[in-house]
């Protein structure tokens, strides 16, 4: 520490001397007692000087440290450094969960010494190697769970092998501490008759397996797809692998996706009846065109008799358009600074209040100039609230909106919905005289807070805030 400046932000005096403490591990023992910008001048008593490693051989260690100009002496017992990898296993089983015939189990050394030990660090999978080198432990008892493999089965029929050495993230939307995690996650989907499959996702792409073990047996499916892991080598080995399916919906989040993804997907589904696609920002221009994209629908979805379509496509020198025949669309042409777009979509629109198709894209946000006939609102998450009138309007006109704007003193209990709430800078904190919030948790403040009574203002209707900006 030889910036002066710094030295007196620390408020050291000119004969201290130790080592800063950048950042301490949350999963680390030592975080109940060291924190952030401490200097240690002192271990066990023994001195220590700049720029000198820390040494611990006890299994207790006390330090002498300066906080905001303090000196203090604290306590901590030691444990063994662990890594959000771990570096031995030893006198500990394998960990491992399998379900639907895939095999799940615990990211460790020397599971990749199994690929080759004495050069894992170059034979192991690039995604596993970075966890392993650059992973740090963040909480307690947490654990990176992975695809081992994939066991041949009708269960996971039309599962890629390639998924094996994937991380899993979530189990059913929920992220997964370890492995005991998605044996409970499952469990308790497994109880509920209600659901129809377990959703696991693995580094951002989403496979499916029906909680009764029989895929080809499901009737219904609803897949919300967040990157391609091309999809167009995943060819169905039977095309009637899901004779039962007869209602399928893909919604797509502007991931690339082309033609001949779809038709990979289709293939499995010759008896689907109804089809929903919801598809942002494609680059392949046969979704624009008309008689190109029926064929594909016909050759492969026979007896498809309902087709609710959105579609986003930047405008390119390669795009055509030709009308829909089967199935007639409505076209959008609209630009933005960059470039133009088409949107092009069915109606009615929702057809039914569990479609979930999309408005089209415009810098990241929602075109709204498309039809009078879109139920825009229903779509609408994030809302600008101008007038009084249209806080009450949450409960029955933004049915799907989580988070507000607003300049308005906010005088009706918002519904459990809404979790976030930004108040904008023309906001008059001082004349707020509101009604506590009991469901906001995530609060944003543009304006100018000018005294403590203010704060205090906020602070009583917004009781539970937990993150503040």
């Amino acid at each position: 520490m030889e910036n002066t400046s710094y030295w007196e932000y620390l408020k050291l005096n000119d004969d201290q001397h130790g080592i800063l403490v950048t950042s301490v591990e949350q999963a680390c023992i030592l975080s109940k007692v060291l924190k952030e910008n401490d200097v240690i001048t002192a271990i066990d008593n023994v001195p220590i000087v700049d720029d000198e490693k820390l040494k611990f051989v006890d299994d207790t260690v006390t330090f002498t440290i300066i906080r905001q100009g303090q000196e203090l002496t604290l306590t901590s017992p030691l444990d063994n450094n662990q890594t959000l990898v771990p570096l031995h296993s030893h006198d500990k089983h394998p960990e491992y969960l399998i379900y639907a015939g895939i095999v799940f189990t615990v990211l460790s050394r020397f599971y990749l010494y199994g690929f080759n030990k004495r050069e894992w660090h170059r034979k192991a999978p690039t995604n596993l190697i970075n966890l392993a080198l650059h992973s740090h432990l963040q909480e307690l008892n947490q654990q990176i769970v992975i695809i081992n493999q994939i066991l041949l089965d009708d269960v996971n029929h039309g599962i890629s092998s390639d998924f094996a050495n994937s991380v899993l993230e979530t189990v059913n939307g929920i992220k997964i501490q370890n492995i005991k995690h998605p044996a409970e996650l499952i469990d308790k989907i497994s109880n509920n008759e209600d659901d129809g499959y377990n959703r696991f996702e693995i580094e951002n792409q989403k496979i499916y397996s029906d909680i009764i073990g029989l895929v080809p047996n499901i009737e219904k499916i609803t897949i919300q797809l967040h990157r391609s892991r091309i999809l167009s080598r995943l060819r169905p080995r039977s095309l009637s692998s899901c004779p039962r399916l007869t209602e399928f919906t893909l919604l797509e989040a502007g991931i690339g996706f082309i033609s001949d993804d779809i038709k990979s997907i289709l293939g499995y589904m010759r008896n689907l009846l109804k089809l929903t696609l919801s598809i942002r920002d494609t680059p392949d221009p046969t979704f624009c065109h008309g008689p190109k994209f029926e064929s594909i629908l016909i050759e492969y979805l026979p007896n498809l008799c309902q087709f609710d379509y959105t579609m986003t496509h930047r405008i390119g020198n390669e795009t055509l358009f030709e009308d829909f025949i089967v199935w007639p669309m409505n076209y959008v042409v609209y630009e933005d600074e960059k470039c133009e777009w088409v949107h092009i979509y069915s109606l009615p629109w929702p057809s039914n209040k569990y479609d979930k198709r999309e408005l089209p894209i415009v810098k990241n946000q929602c075109n709204t100039s498309v039809t009078s006939d879109v139920k825009q609102d229903e779509y609408i998450k994030d809302v600008m609230i101008t007038e009084p009138n249209e806080l009450f309007e949450l409960k029955t006109r933004f049915r799907r909106a989580y988070q507000i704007r607003t300049c308005l003193s906010i005088d009706t209990k918002l519904t459990s919905r809404i979790s976030k709430v930004i108040l904008t800078k023309q906001t008059r904190i001082a004349s707020m005289n509101s009604m506590i919030q009991p469901f906001v948790r995530h609060l944003i403040v543009e304006c100018r807070l000018n005294d403590e009574r203010e704060i205090h203002l906020l602070a009583r209707q917004f009781p539970h805030v937990e993150y503040l900006k």
